[in-house]
């Protein structure tokens, strides 16, 4: 919350103002695509607003990075999916399958003719796997 002067005390500001923006080493483009209000009225700095933008922005970039790193996906064996046994395994892993995640990335109809398996079998693979993953 941003905090202006008032006679005796402090009272919610607009936004913060150039100044502190400044003061917290961020440019103005920075703070506004972070979600910060800027005042441009305003001329002041309190200290207190400047601690505060440095710490917002100290959880923003992390924020952003927590972001970015996201887990890879974890790969299902096909043994896990309902339906799958060591037969269908073989003929997926020469069909270049190797996981559930890649069973339901592929289409139906190409992984039919390289296994042999009706689409329809393949179909309810796939099905199944999304349920596992």
């Amino acid at each position: 919350m941003v905090r202006v002067k008032k006679k005796g005390g402090f009272r919610k500001g607009r936004g913060y103002s150039i100044r502190e923006v400044l003061e917290a080493g961020l440019t103005i483009e920075e703070a506004r695509s972070m979600g910060f209000r800027i005042d441009r009225r305003r001329k002041s700095l309190h200290e207190s607003n400047v601690k505060e933008l440095e710490e917002l922005k100290k959880w923003h970039i992390t924020e952003k990075a927590k972001e970015k790193k996201k887990p890879p996906k974890k790969l299902v064996p096909l043994i896990e999916v309902k339906g799958i046994g060591q037969k269908t395994i073989k003929k997926l892993e020469k069909a270049g399958i190797t996981s559930a995640n890649a069973l339901v990335d592929e289409d139906p109809e190409k992984i039919s003719k390289k296994t042999g398996l009706s689409k329809k079998i393949v179909e309810r693979y796939i099905s199944e796997a999304k349920k596992v993953i």
